[in-house]
């Protein structure tokens, strides 16, 4: 499309000296020059009409060059201002999908634990009340007895016998026992709350203008653009990662960790100092085939009948390890140090092998922690074992004849 400033340039030209040339038209020099004249003063009128146009157009082009800057700018800052708005939504909502978790988690273990505590107690409370119950009737049939004492003895041996074969009922010691509340559902929040998932961009940005759509998720929990799981995050070199699978070798352990024995010892919990104090009670005696060590110090004894249960903060265990020597873990202790993970700072794992095989994987990684709910932490060489209830850790590789000094 021509523009009016390309019209007038077109026509800002001095005409050349042909446009003077005579015409057959002209019959006479006077008519000439009246012609020319005629063409010259519409040419001249031509030109300066144009350029006003062409003015016109700049001065307009000019003002709406300035406005574009100033609306180009206005949305810069909207859109600088949006993105923050995002990222601080973006943020919390990660804070807030993030505690859920923890939270859940903690729930999970304190609901677990204290429901197992209190059905130890009941158990043991059960058999206090039982005994209580026998010996309020005993002590009912010696007051029966010590009546008879001044009777004659023939009536004395006839109101023994009628003691001794009386029915007395338990005197004041009924116990109402409450009951457990059910335990909550508790899982982390969905997805569609989760920043940089595509449930959580259809709930909160569907709508926006094709010229302002979100800007990608910068928040603690957001997926990087190629991410995969947390396990594989930590396999990074995967080339040398690779190659050490090929010689991993999970070691059996003699102990299990989150792992009760039930049914309990109805003699109830004693406290020991240690698992293999725990486990020397155990071997002493002699029906005895199991124990369960909590990180509290409560040791619980199981026979040969008993099973096994998911359980936080337990360890369990046979009388001896005579059958798999090998412990090469330390339970109640964590090592300090953590291995950079990236953007993890752990992952949650299915087992105590799992945890100690992402270890043997990761560069730089010599020994794991896995917690009570089943987060797994590495650290690096160098790294400090510190106390740590709940917890078991260990070294990136077992030998077959690990000793077992660190078991606390």
């Amino acid at each position: 499309m021509t523009t009016r400033c390309q019209i007038y340039a077109e026509v800002d030209k001095i005409p050349q000296s042909s446009h003077c040339a005579a015409s057959s038209s002209d019959a006479n020099a006077l008519e000439w020059y009246e012609r020319i004249i005629k063409e010259l003063g519409e040419a001249k009128a031509y030109l300066v009409q144009s350029q006003e146009a062409c003015s016109k157009a700049t001065n307009e082009h000019a003002a709406q060059d300035a406005l574009c800057t100033e609306s180009t700018s206005n949305h810069s800052g909207a859109l600088t201002q949006c993105n923050l708005v995002q990222e601080s939504l973006d943020q919390k909502a990660c804070a807030t999908w993030e505690a859920n978790g923890r939270h859940c988690a903690i729930y999970d273990g304190c609901y677990d634990q204290e429901n197992i505590t209190f059905h130890e107690t009941m158990a043991v409370v059960k058999l206090q009340e039982e005994s209580m119950k026998n010996e309020s009737i005993q002590l009912q049939v010696l007051k029966c007895m010590l009546a008879t004492f001044d009777m004659s003895e023939e009536d004395q041996q006839i109101a023994m016998e009628n003691c001794k074969g009386s029915s007395f009922s338990p005197d004041g010691v009924d116990i109402n026992y409450p009951t457990v509340p059910a335990k909550m559902s508790c899982s982390q929040a969905s997805m569609a709350n989760k920043p940089g998932t595509a449930e959580y961009e259809a709930t909160h940005y569907t709508g926006l203008p094709a010229q302002a759509l979100a800007k990608a998720c910068t928040a603690s929990c957001c997926p990087a653009p190629s991410e995969v799981s947390g396990s594989q995050v930590l396999l990074a070199a995967k080339s040398k990662a690779e190659e050490q699978v090929a010689t991993f070798k999970a070691v059996p352990q003699c102990f299990s960790f989150r792992r009760a024995m039930t049914p309990l010892d109805p003699a109830g919990a004693s406290n020991t100092s240690s698992i293999l104090d725990c486990q020397k009670k155990c071997s002493q005696k002699a029906d005895c085939a199991f124990f369960t060590y909590f990180h509290d110090g409560r040791c619980h004894l199981a026979n040969a009948k008993s099973t096994g249960q998911v359980q936080s903060g337990a360890v369990s265990g046979p009388a001896d390890c005579k059958e798999v020597p090998s412990s090469c873990y330390a339970f109640n202790r964590k090592y300090a140090s953590i291995v950079s993970l990236g953007d993890l700072a752990r992952v949650t794992v299915a087992s105590t092998e799992e945890c100690q095989k992402l270890c043997f994987k990761q560069p730089g990684c010599e020994y794991w922690t896995l917690w009570w709910d089943m987060g797994c932490q590495l650290a690096g060489g160098g790294a400090e074992l510190q106390s740590q209830a709940g917890t078991v850790t260990g070294p990136r590789l077992c030998q077959d004849s690990q000793s077992e000094e660190h078991v606390a």
